[in-house]
């Protein structure tokens, strides 16, 4: 389904680069690609290869004094092994990524605990017909969190009961045409799957949706759409919903910066009863640039919930950024929305559109970013977290960015619920029906590069959950202190060194945590 969806989606002890970056970067070009490695040069006339294969080898060391994060603490020292590959095609009529890695996990104390872990981000687009029919692939593998309602670890080292491996799928077939002279058209089926390992919140999702729309050569003042879509999701813990929508929407451009929006349609579905309801929707948008570094997107709909709305504040000064967002909608399944995780390089590609228009350079400047900071297209900004049904959700999030000519200043503050629609439905995994939860939390982070080739950031969280409704009284919050260095030992080595203290006050499972971690990647 389309529309606003809202998020609510845990903190790791770096979230506040990851939310907040995908802002701060256009105000952080600078100084970022300061700590990029040069390229090599390229003769004249050479082509670039279609296909760009890059292994990469990273071993790393973590100490920690608390590997079970129980009450009662357990050494243990944790070497990792993680051979990766990284493959990638920008040009021709197949383009797309590849990013896996298998680690290998050795622990000292207890061998029966050593492990493979996998992770995976990959996305692709075939153009099997030359403008007329594509054919988008994207799967994930990582870990997240079964319950939000309980602490997890914020090291994939450390043994935590409350993260499973999760598995995503989703293809996408989609074919473009045109109707005369009047009308554009899209067709797009979407096949989704959600596999979580050792969790009730497996997901399938199915949809198809039909767009029209004006032809852009009319679309200079008034402009219009229709959309008609399908989805059907199922879960293995036996909820299954049904939904079907079909609206229609103007759109109207009063001057070049200012465009407004309104639409209206029914959609009918088995969310809030047993059989199938039939609901009146409408809805107005607003979408206004007052100046170049400065954006104002409001949407509001009645759907049949309730009040769905989206709200986006931005604006970019010489060297900060400011967002404010607010969003409340539902989320369907496991696979997509609000739930479901998202990677660094996810955060940083978008927030650079307008700064970086070309994918092709925007992508490979992420990539250089991420490799500077330690970081790597897998690796989660918001793990996520699983759900077992339909439920509706809520976020607001404010985000400040401030960049100096060495130094970056990123702060991030959050506060979100979710919940069951009638109250007779599970929505989160070994919660009763008509559970929920609510969630808030500030995360701070100060990076400042102390050469060249070298780095020093000190990142803080806080984060605090609690049960609503038949979950109320459960409880948990987090606080995660970490400083590291890093260095870029060659055009393709790195190491860094980081020491972190993690304190978590629970009525179910309290523990402290102190590690130190050391890790050396290398690229080929």
């Amino acid at each position: 389904m389309k529309g606003p969806e809202g998020a609510l989606m845990r903190k790791r002890s770096r979230s506040a680069l990851a939310v907040t970056g995908a802002m701060a970067l256009a105000a952080a070009l600078p100084a970022a690609r300061a700590q990029e490695p040069p390229a090599p040069a390229t003769p004249m006339g050479s082509l670039r290869p279609a296909w760009v294969f890059e292994p990469g080898l990273s071993l790393r060391e973590t100490l920690t004094s608390n590997v079970r994060l129980s009450e009662v603490g357990m050494v243990d020292a944790v070497t990792e092994v993680s051979p990766q590959i990284r493959l990638r095609r920008d040009t021709g009529s197949l383009q797309g990524y590849l990013d896996y890695s298998i680690t290998g996990q050795l622990y000292a104390r207890n061998p029966r605990d050593n492990a493979l872990q996998q992770s995976l981000a990959t996305h692709g687009r075939a153009e099997l017909v030359a403008n007329k029919f594509y054919l988008d692939a994207d799967a994930r593998i990582s870990r997240q969190a079964n319950s939000i309602l309980t602490s997890g670890a914020s090291d994939s080292a450390l043994l935590d009961a409350n993260r499973s491996e999760v598995a995503t799928l989703r293809l996408s077939p989609s074919l473009l045409g045109v109707l005369g002279d009047w009308a554009e058209v899209e067709v797009r089926l979407d096949l989704a799957a959600t596999r979580a390992k050792d969790s009730p919140a497996d997901s399938y999702t199915n949809g198809a949706d039909v767009h029209l729309a004006a032809p852009a050569s009319a679309r200079r003042r008034l402009g219009w759409s229709l959309d008609l879509s399908h989805q059907a999701s199922r879960y293995l813990s036996g909820t299954s919903t049904q939904s079907d929508r079909a609206i229609g929407t103007l759109l109207y451009g009063l001057t070049p910066e200012l465009r407004l929006s309104a639409r209206a349609g029914r959609e009918a579905n088995d969310v809030l009863s047993v059989g199938r309801n039939s609901y009146e929707t409408w809805g107005l948008g607003l979408r206004w640039l007052p100046t170049v570094r400065s954006a104002v997107e409001v949407n509001a709909d009645d759907r049949y919930f309730g009040r769905s709305y989206s709200l986006r504040l931005e604006h970019r000064f010489a060297r900060s950024v400011f967002t404010y967002t607010d969003t409340r909608d539902a989320t369907g399944d496991a696979a997509s929305g609000s739930n479901a995780l998202r990677t660094v390089y996810d955060l940083f590609f978008d927030g650079l559109a307008s700064s970086v228009p070309d994918p092709l350079q925007r992508a490979a400047f992420v990539d250089a970013f991420l490799q500077n900071n330690g970081l790597t297209r897998t690796s989660l900004a918001s793990g996520g977290f699983l759900t077992t049904g339909v439920s509706l959700q809520r976020r607001q999030q404010l985000a400040m960015a401030f960049n100096g000519v060495r130094s970056t200043l990123l702060v991030s503050a959050y506060r979100g619920e979710v919940s069951s629609f009638n109250g007779l439905q599970a929505v989160l995994p070994g919660q009763p029906a008509g559970s929920g939860a609510h969630q808030r939390g500030l995360s701070v982070s100060v990076s400042h590069r102390l050469t060249p080739v070298s780095s020093l950031n000190l990142d803080a969280s806080y984060s605090r959950s609690a049960g609503a409704a038949s979950a109320e009284g459960v409880s948990s919050s987090t606080t995660t202190l970490t400083a590291s260095w890093n260095l870029l030992l060659a055009q393709r080595s790195s190491l860094s060194l980081l020491a972190r203290r993690t304190s978590v006050s629970s009525n179910s499972k309290p523990y402290q945590e102190n590690a130190v971690v050391a890790n050396l990647a290398k690229r080929f």
